[in-house]
Parts: structure tokens; sequence; C-alpha cells
């Protein structure tokens, strides 16, 4: 028997990635304030500290889950695996990995010379940071499974909620004490963790059949489960390595100040993938429920377009406010952060829309598409990470990362051209018809809304 789908509503495409577009900006926008607050309190050097810190969290367990969240998504939504089965074997697979990224965390804090932890890291803040990595992997996977089913108005609403709850966090401590140190930031996200996973684990309950049957992945399928998650982990190791090695660069060459100050400018810059992201997450696994369906393209490619009009708007936006309404709101201290971020803009306006191309790609079954383009990107971020970072220091990581992205998203773009048969103009360039388009997804949405409620 495969896995079916327990009481799941379908939802149109544009409905979905609509609701997390909604969700993803408010908690950009809370995450936004959150770095304000973080910015002001922990000055420079404290913020290139948990720069350091957020870096390592994401990195390691995207290091040692082997690309096992990948697959999940997608056996779910073709169906091919139960859904009991599955679930008890990445949990065990997940506690033995786990341990993993907090043994090199300690070899680090011992005295390994891999600076993944900030100089002088606090014995609470390891213990912390390991919590955070043993719990991190389970998270990834429970995120990967509701993906998998295509609950993404709930999983949205946690994430959002769990973003408002951290701020909330350390805007007490501000204004209860003024100040803010580097153990109250990461017991906050220790606590944001615990409720964060202890939603995912409520929510997937409802998918869990009444009469589950017992055991585990047969060696066949745990085989095919690892062929396609070996295939999607090397991309996104590679683009991993490729989002955070200029931060362990930066702090290596120029100290925990500079790095705070290119933190900054790389999550502003960043703001700029809440759209993609949202429309990517959405495209993964309906790709690999829908196929080759016409329309699912047309929504596909409509979303592309209209996302690199989007960005390129935003892009300008940001430039503008940034020295006039930003920096007064971060502090004078980070006013050097505008070089770095407008270096950052180049390459994130590009790479942008070709998060929904990939996505695509991965959801099509071919994976390993995306590693060729995560692979040059990094080989160019690395070699011109070490050339420009010493001299240059965080502009030279914008510089790095933005000729990366560029490379990236010219052969995702030539890929998807090849696997679909568009051509660049109908990826890219907006049309009339995207608008006509895009007003009739929305009254249709509305339409069923009403209907819902009668």
């Amino acid at each position: 028997m495969i896995m079916k789908r327990k009481d799941q509503k379908r939802i149109s495409w544009f409905e979905n990635a609509a609701i997390i577009s909604i969700c993803n900006f408010l908690a950009t926008s809370i995450a936004f304030i959150t770095s304000i607050i973080l910015a002001r309190y922990l000055g420079p050097e404290g913020r290139g500290a948990y720069g350091v810190i957020m870096a390592t969290i994401i990195m390691l367990p995207t290091m040692l889950n082997f690309g096992l969240n990948a697959a999940a998504p997608h056996y779910i939504s073709t169906g091919k695996m139960r859904l009991e089965r599955l679930c008890r074997s990445l949990f065990v697979i997940c506690i033995v990995t786990s341990i993993l990224p907090i043994c090199i965390l300690y070899a680090c804090y011992a005295g390994l010379p891999l600076q993944l932890l900030p100089a002088k890291t606090t014995l609470l803040v390891f213990v912390a940071v390991s919590i955070l990595l043993f719990s991190g992997m389970f998270q990834t996977f429970m995120h990967q499974l509701l993906i998998g089913f295509e609950d993404f108005s709930l999983f949205s609403y946690i994430r959002l909620s769990s973003n408002i709850f951290y701020v909330l966090y350390l805007a007490a401590k501000t204004i209860a004490s003024g100040e803010m140190t580097l153990e109250y930031v990461v017991i906050g996200l220790v606590i944001k963790d615990f409720l964060l996973q202890t939603a995912f684990i409520l929510r997937l309950r409802r998918y869990w059949p009444s009469n589950p049957e017992s055991g585990f992945l047969s060696w066949p399928e745990m085989r095919k489960l690892y062929s396609y998650s070996f295939r999607a982990y090397f991309a996104n190791l590679v683009q991993s390595f490729n989002y955070k090695l200029d931060i362990y660069i930066v702090n290596y060459f120029h100290g925990l100040a500079a790095t705070g100050i290119y933190c900054v400018a790389v999550s502003i810059a960043q703001i700029l993938n809440v759209i993609p992201g949202a429309v990517a997450s959405v495209a993964f696994p309906r790709t690999g429920s829908q196929g080759n369906s016409e329309e699912h393209l047309k929504s596909l490619t409509v979303g592309c377009r209209t996302i690199t009009l989007l960005t390129v708007i935003c892009s300008l936006a940001l430039i503008a406010a940034f020295p006039y309404v930003l920096v007064p709101l971060l502090g004078d201290k980070f006013q050097p952060s505008y070089y770095p971020f407008l270096g950052l803009l180049v390459g994130i306006t590009v790479f942008a829309p070709t998060r929904i191309l990939t996505a695509f790609l991965a959801g099509r079954g071919k994976p390993e598409l995306n590693l060729i383009g995560s692979v040059a990107g990094v080989i160019v971020t690395i070699l011109m990470d070490l050339i420009l970072i010493p001299k240059f220091g965080g502009v030279g990581a914008a510089i790095a990362t933005s000729l990366s992205y560029s490379i990236t998203a010219v052969i995702a773009i030539l890929f998807f051209k090849r696997n679909t048969g568009l051509t660049l103009n109908e990826i890219m360039v907006i049309k009339k018809s995207d608008v006509s388009y895009l007003i009739d997804r929305i009254k249709l949405v509305f339409a069923s809304k009403i209907r819902t409620k009668q």
C-alpha cells in the first residue's frame, strides 16, 4: 500500500503561493525588527558573533542530513511510500545524524581551529547552540513533511507565530533592562525552537493513520529514498556553502565587528527572497504531484516573470531607503553596511526568480541538475572570496556572492529551458497577459472562499 494524504483539501497553486507570500512577508518584517534590535543592542561585534552562530546552526545540519529532508516531501507528494514507515525511519536516522554536528561543535569548542563558533564562546552559549543543532535536525525533517503534504498555510502561520514570539522576547529584555547579551539571545532561540517543533508535531498527528502499520521502510525503499536524497544532498550542501562560507572568511580576516556589519547587509538584502522562496516551496511538491501539467507550467512561468519585475522594483526601493530610513534604525555604526548591501543586490535580484526554476527541476525528480549550477557557483564563491575578502572585507564578499548567484542563475535558466522548451523571454520577461492571468487567479480564490462560507 502506498501513502495517502489524509483529509487533505487540495488548494490551488496560486492560493498556496499567495498565502505563503503574505505570511513570509509578515515574518520577514518581524525578522527585520528583530535584526534592528540585535544590531542596536549587540553592536557590530555582538551581531557578528550572532551571525557566525546562525551560520553554524544552518550549515552543519545541512551538511549532515544527507538530503533526506528533500527526499521526504518528494515521496509524500508522489504518494510512493507509507507515511508511518517513512516517519519512523526518518526519526531513527535523525537521532543518529544529529549527534554528528554536536561532536563537530564540541571539537571546535575544545580547540579545533574551524572557527564555527565566535572566539571566547561561553559554556552557556555552547550548550544552547548544541541544543539548537540537535533540534534543528528534527525541525528540518518535520518542516519538509508538512511541505510534502502541501500544508502550506498552517506551516506559514506556525513560523510567523514563532517569529512574533521571538521579537517579543527580545523586546521584553530591552524594555526591562535596556541591554542585550548573546547568552540571552541564544536562549531565546532554544525556546523558540521548542515551541516551533511542538506545533509541527501536533500538526503532523493529523496525517497519522488511525491504524498505522508497524515497521520501517524496507531496504529497497531505503535505497530508493537515498538514491533521490543524495542527488539533492550535494546540490543543497554546495548551495549552503555558497550562502554561509563568506561569513566565516570575513570573520577570519577582519574579525567579528566587520562580520556583524556584513551580516546586517545580508539580512536586509535577503528581504528580496520572500516571495520567490514562497513560490518555490509550493512549486517543489506540486510539481511532483502534477508532473507535466500545462496549467502548472503556465502558473510557474507567470510567477517567475512577475517575481522578476517585483524584485527589480523592490531592489530600487531598498537602495533609496537604506541611507535615509534603515541606517537611522540600525544605528550609525552600521552605516558601512550600505556598500556590501549594494554589492549583494545584483546577484540576489538575478537569482531570486530562478529559485522557482530549481524547485521545478527538483520536483521533476532531477535535483542533480541543480547540483551543476551550485557547484559552479561555489567554485566562484571560494575563489572570489579568497581574492577579494582579505583586501575589501564585506564589500569583497558581496561582490563574490553576486558573481556566484549570477552564474548559478544562468545555469538554472539553461536547464529549465532545455526541460520545458521555453525561450528566455517566456521565462523572465513580464507580459500584459500575466496581469489579467493574475487577476483571474485572485478572482477564483475569492470566489472559492465565498462558496466555502456559503
